[in-house]
């Protein structure tokens, strides 16, 4: 999630040695599979990224068929490929599995935006915020998915609360990239401008930036 391609590219690789080594822990088909996604989303080229990351979920699900971790993935990876009905239905699964699972319902927020459906994507993702309290990532799309509903209010309350979490993870791993993105666009949507063209300057420096 947080250095660029080389790391969900690394996470395939290193996930497939596991999967090949303990073919019965479903976690590792479910981290297979949303690294795989998560290539085909935004890195590509494009090739069978999906069409593996499925099949890695159907393993996964024959060892483990309650798994809320690869139900997850499978959400995610039916996302990839846009069809929003196989995916709702994985997440419901997964929810219903773990139904305070932080991850599922990020994921689950993330989906949902990418259909374009603003008003449940920023609760699930707000949501996901309040079970992990270092979550920053869910508050910025949450904020996001607001003012797409012309929630300015909501959405600069999501956008200075991910702040506050950005400005406490940073403390401890002060060179993280997604969180300083993360703290530049919270800059620019709190009309901090000039701080986050001075941030910025680091940051288009990165020898590894991530596609968005």
């Amino acid at each position: 999630d947080r250095r660029g391609a080389q790391s969900p590219y690394a996470a395939v690789e290193m996930f497939s040695e596991v999967t090949m080594n303990l073919p019965d822990f479903a976690p590792a088909h479910a981290g297979l599979a949303r690294s795989l996604a998560f290539v085909d989303m935004y890195y590509g080229p494009p090739g069978d990224h999906v069409a593996r990351a499925l099949q890695a979920c159907e393993t996964g699900l024959r060892v483990d068929p309650r798994s809320h971790d690869v139900l997850a993935a499978q959400g995610t990876a039916y996302s990839a490929t846009g069809d929003a009905e196989c995916a709702f239905a994985s997440f419901e699964s997964a929810l219903r599995r773990k139904p305070d699972c932080s991850a599922t319902h990020y994921l689950l927020g993330r989906a949902l935006f990418a259909e374009g459906s603003f008003a449940l994507a920023a609760t699930m993702l707000e949501q996901a915020a309040r079970l992990n309290p270092e979550d920053f990532h869910s508050l910025l799309l949450a904020a996001k998915a607001r003012r797409r509903l012309d929630d300015e209010g909501r959405a600069r309350s999501d956008m200075i609360r991910a702040g506050l979490r950005i400005d406490q993870y940073l403390l401890a791993f002060p060179g993280d990239f997604r969180a300083l993105c993360d703290k530049a666009c919270c800059l620019i949507e709190l009309d901090q401008k000039d701080a986050a063209l001075k941030l910025g300057e680091t940051l288009f420096e990165h020898s590894d930036p991530m596609a968005y």
